[in-house]
């Protein structure tokens, strides 16, 4: 019998967070893989940023070869900007070399895979998704789960956060939110494992990501936009959730199930010190 993949994402991951939250005991399940088993601090690709890092984790080359950069891209010859996503990738990736060689994949919420390929297996896209495909559940592959994907998860987290609209109360409901898309994701991914013995299966939780651009500034005191206040600890409370679920994921999964859990790129503060560009340009004259 095959031995069976789980390959766990945390987008934005950092072991400077995980390293001494796991050491304190924040983060158990963490912890636990790192003591065990193999670990290392990740180079990631130039440019650092969500699309074309996990585009190389999955293509084992960089973006020169498997042509995505960044989010958007211009179109050649004219000014305009186009939104990037699955279909723009260059090299083949692991479900794709999977499939070929008849293995049963199953891929959930990876960056830059809409549209979804026909793999042998399941394949919900990411949040280079339309939101318009969940009137028609086009995102999914098979076409025909997304009925029972919605009746166990209703709507997946794919474009929650507006950064344009941060008023009052938004960072508690945005902080509820967080939460709730790793629960709908852990179910879906639950789900997913109970339904058959699969060679590999993937998934990647963004909220580690997102929980970093929005609330850095809460938890890191030497930030010059550093607010000290109630969500203090927000960081640190999505990444004890996020370690919950990669605990109830592995339990779900096989029990010779080879787990790996993998980052895109790191967080972090840009510094210590805002420099106002207009301001120093009008001192120097």
């Amino acid at each position: 019998m095959r031995t069976p993949l789980l390959v766990i994402g945390l987008d934005g991951a950092s072991l400077d967070l995980v390293r001494p939250w796991a050491a304190a005991g924040r983060l158990p399940v963490l912890a636990r893989l790192m003591r065990h088993g193999a670990w290392g601090r990740l180079r990631s690709t130039v440019p650092p940023a969500t699309f074309p890092a996990w585009t190389s984790m999955v293509t084992g080359v960089n973006p020169g070869r498997h042509g995505i950069f960044d989010f958007s891209a211009r179109v050649p010859g004219t000014y305009s900007i186009r939104f990037v996503n699955g279909s723009h990738r260059r090299a083949p990736a692991l479900w794709t070399r999977l499939t070929a060689a008849g293995r049963r994949v199953a891929i959930v919420t990876v960056p830059a895979t809409y549209p979804p390929e026909p793999v042998a297996g399941v394949m919900v896209s990411g949040f280079d998704s339309p939101l318009a495909t969940a009137i028609d559940g086009s995102f999914v592959h098979p076409r025909a789960l997304y009925p029972e994907i919605e009746r166990l998860v209703g709507r997946l987290p794919f474009a929650d956060f507006q950064e344009v609209a941060t008023g009052p109360g938004w960072h508690a409901t945005a902080l509820a939110r967080l939460r709730d898309g790793i629960t709908r994701r852990t179910m879906l991914a639950r789900m997913l494992l109970g339904r058959e013995r699969w060679d590999a299966l993937m998934v990647v939780f963004g909220e580690s990501d997102t929980v970093a651009h929005h609330f850095w500034r809460f938890h890191d005191a030497r930030s010059p936009r550093h607010a000290p206040g109630p969500f203090a600890d927000a960081v640190r409370r999505i990444y004890e959730a996020l370690d919950t679920a990669v605990g109830e994921l592995i339990a779900a999964a096989p029990a010779d199930a080879v787990v790996a859990v993998v980052s895109d790129h790191g967080s972090g503060g840009a510094g210590d010190r805002i420099v106002h560009l207009n301001r120093r340009l009008a001192e120097c004259g």
